[in-house]
């Protein structure tokens, strides 16, 4: 069994990194605050809009996929888990 994480912020993606080991699958919603609404739509889609349509929000460097309505944390918070 494979697990894909669904949860807020990128918690989720690490516990299950941590717990799932080999059948954790990593994929965009690890590096996103996804609603409920917006999950389906991506899936249902295979994603084909995934980051069309951005929108930057000052100061905080954040970007949204106004096509799904998802939130892409800063390039700064990206960066802090890259060293890790």
């Amino acid at each position: 069994m494979l697990y894909v994480s669904l949860g807020a912020w990128c918690q989720v993606a690490q516990q299950l990194k941590n717990h799932a080991k080999e059948s954790f699958v990593s994929s965009a919603f690890d590096w996103t605050v996804s609603s409920l609404k917006s999950v389906p739509r991506i899936i249902d889609t295979d994603g084909d809009n995934f980051c069309e349509g951005l929108t930057l929000s000052k100061p905080s460097n954040s970007l949204t996929c106004d096509t799904y309505g998802i939130l892409s944390v800063s390039y700064t918070h990206l960066r802090a888990h890259e060293t890790r």
